[in-house]
């Protein structure tokens, strides 16, 4: 009989197979906003420029929350039924931080060109040289919850790292 994941396994799987997070920020006026990531050793990775709002925001204050969401087809009429769609998420809490060194901006230039190369799209190596013209930002998750639906069963989890 095969092991059971734990709440952080399963989570985890959902956040390696999202395509977009939308990251929320702290601060005097809600901001949130799409983002290509992704998630490595308990981090959300992402590139961004070097200046810009996401950038003020995370100098003004790094706490963040990122959600990863899918769901399967449209939801179902409801005509007075309970709703029935197949749906997962998963939000991180954590702080968000600007790597300022070239080398660690490679590794999550790499780690992320990893993450979306495909037979048919390859994606090349980066350099220290080459992050030079690239920003990235790192959120160390520390609480993480999510839900799953599918075929009428209903999942829930969390963690918090210790």
């Amino acid at each position: 009989m095969p092991e059971a994941q734990t709440d952080l396994q399963c989570m985890e799987e959902l956040l390696n197979e999202g395509d977009i997070a939308h990251i929320a920020f702290a601060g005097d006026e809600p901001y949130v906003i799409p983002i290509n990531y992704t998630y490595a050793g308990g981090r959300m990775l992402f590139h961004c420029a070097f200046k810009g709002k996401k950038l003020d925001r995370i100098a003004a204050d790094p706490r963040v929350c990122i959600a990863v969401s899918s769901q399967d087809g449209h939801p179902s009429p409801h005509a007075g039924d309970i709703c029935d769609n197949a749906f997962a998420n998963v939000l991180c809490w954590g702080t968000a931080s600007v790597i300022e060194d070239a080398e660690q901006r490679a590794g999550v230039l790499n780690d992320f060109q990893k993450r979306y190369a495909t037979d048919e799209h390859p994606r090349d190596t980066f350099t220290a040289e080459q992050a030079q013209n690239c920003g990235a930002v790192e959120v160390v998750v520390e609480r993480m919850t999510g839900r799953q639906k599918s075929r009428g069963e209903k999942l829930a989890w969390s963690w918090t790292k210790e």
